[in-house]
């Protein structure tokens, strides 16, 4: 089981390796009618939220997988260099081929911005006591009441 979360990682962020650096960022049918609004703007929203979101999900992901604290900034570092690397791959990919993509700075930031919410969640003392099977008495029951699994 300790090998199978990291993996999982790994597959999940190739996964979205390469769904950042495919020709058509967010399909025209995704987008529907706009509900509402304009068109460009759902657009721009929908992928901005996406990047920060996701970026916040690996964050906390790849942050609970290491026992240590090195292990976590080495993870949250790795990502923030995944998130430089693949706007630079989009920007190669927008002069060379005939894509929608582009890669600029401010992706890059909010890529930066979801890996800092990501680190604040797994870096919350609630979360670090759960994660660090150091719960008070009271917070262990309820805990189990709500059948979760035992901190390791």
């Amino acid at each position: 089981m300790r090998i199978f979360f990291p993996l999982v990682f790994v597959a999940l962020l190739l996964v979205w390796s390469w769904l950042l650096v495919k020709p058509e960022p967010v399909p025209e049918s995704l987008l529907g009618d706009g509900f509402g609004f304009d068109r460009e703007t759902l657009h721009f929203v929908l992928a901005k939220s996406l990047h920060l979101s996701v970026y916040a999900f690996f964050a906390v992901f790849g942050g609970l997988l290491p026992d240590s604290a090195r292990g976590r900034r080495w993870v949250w570092g790795g990502l923030v260099l995944h998130g430089i690397l693949s706007e630079i791959a989009q920007m190669i990919g927008a002069a060379h081929f005939d894509t929608q993509r582009h890669g600029c700075v401010r992706d890059m930031l909010i890529d930066a911005a979801g890996i800092a919410v990501g680190a604040g969640v797994v870096l919350h003392p609630r979360i670090s006591a759960l994660r660090l099977g150091r719960l008070r008495p009271r917070e262990r029951a309820r805990h189990e009441v709500l059948e979760l699994p035992p901190p390791e």
